[in-house]
Parts: structure tokens; sequence; C-alpha cells
């Protein structure tokens, strides 16, 4: 009688640890998902960071490029100032020479 007892045991112990095992099995499955979802959101968050970065470059582009234009604007503006003085002086001296002409 205790060996049937003893049998009945070493089953039940099997049999829990086939539920054991089978409760594994479906953790693992389920890791695998949430692993796969991590992966995803990792690879959109990737890809999302690469078009920050590439806008980021455009935006530096384009602020070195109207660095160059504002570069090109002030010298043209030194230009028109000079000849304004230079234009200034001439129409001085011009005016200055009809008051002595009269």
């Amino acid at each position: 009688q205790q060996i049937v007892t003893d049998i009945q045991t070493i089953g039940q112990t099997i049999d829990n640890m086939g539920e054991i095992t089978r409760q594994i099995g479906v953790s693992i499955h389920e890791q695998r998902g949430a692993s796969a979802s991590v992966a995803e959101n990792l690879r959109q968050a990737s890809l999302g960071t690469e078009e920050v970065g590439n806008q980021l470059d455009a935006i530096i582009d384009s602020v070195n490029l109207s660095s160059e234009v504002l570069g090109q604007v002030m010298g043209t503006a030194t230009n028109l100032a000079d000849n304004a003085g230079t234009l200034h002086d001439e129409v001085s001296t011009f005016t200055h020479f009809m008051k002595q002409s009269d």
C-alpha cells in the first residue's frame, strides 16, 4: 500500500512539474511578445531620432546660408554707406565751388 501511495505522489509531482513547465512556456511566449514590442518601439524611436537629426542638419544649413547672405548684405550696405559718404563729399565740394563762383 505504501508503494501505491508513493507512486501516486510521484505521479502528482510529475503532474505539478508538467504544469510548472507549461506556465514557464506561457511566460516565455509572453516575454518574447514583450521583447518584440520593445524592439519595435526602439526601432521607431531610432527612426524618430534620425529624423530629428536630419531636421537639425537642415536648420544648421539654413542658418549657415542665412549667415552668408547676411554677410553679403552687410558688405553691400557698407559699400552703399561709403558711396553715400563720397557722394556727400562731392556734392559739398560742388556746392562750395558754386558758391565761390558767384
